[in-house]
C-alpha cells in the first residue's frame, strides 16, 4: 500500500474509532494493523451495498415504503456523523450497506477514508 493508501487507512481508523458508540449505524471497528506490509481493518460484517441492492430489482423500482425507510436511515446516520463533528465527503449508494435482520433492515454508512473532522469535542470549528 502506498503512502496515500496508508493515509486513507489511518484516517478511516481514526474516524471509525471516534464514532464508536455514537451511532448504531456505523460498523464496529474490531481490529486494525499491519502484517507483512499489508494493512488491514476488521469490522463487523454487513450486507450488500445500496447500489447492488437497487440493482437486484432488475430495473424495477423499490417499493415506495422501502425506499422511504432506507432514505430516512441514510439521513439519520449522516446526521449522527455530523453531530459527532465529522463530514463524510463521499456519500453515495456504494457507501451504504443494508443488513437484513428480518423485518427491520438496518442501514450502515461505510468508507470514512476521505472524511474530515470539522468540529472539535469542545464545539469549536476546525479552520478550513
Amino acid at each position: 500500500m502506498g503512502r496515500d493508501g496508508e493515509k486513507v487507512m489511518r484516517t478511516e481508523v481514526k474516524i471509525l474509532s471516534a464514532l464508536q458508540g455514537k451511532s448504531s449505524r456505523i460498523c464496529q471497528l474490531i481490529a486494525c494493523g499491519s502484517d507483512n506490509k499489508v494493512n488491514y481493518i476488521i469490522m463487523n460484517l454487513t450486507g450488500r451495498n445500496l447500489k447492488d441492492y437497487k440493482n437486484s430489482f432488475r430495473g424495477k423500482h423499490l417499493p415506495p415504503v422501502d425506499a422511504l425507510k432506507i432514505s430516512i436511515q441514510c439521513i439519520e446516520v449522516i446526521r449522527e456523523v455530523h453531530e459527532a463533528g465529522f463530514i463524510h465527503r463521499d456519500v453515495k449508494p456504494e457507501n451504504f450497506a443494508v443488513e437484513f435482520t428480518g423485518s427491520a433492515d438496518k442501514i450502515y454508512l461505510l468508507d470514512f477514508g476521505i472524511a474530515r473532522q470539522y468540529r472539535f469535542k469542545d464545539g469549536s470549528l476546525r479552520p478550513a
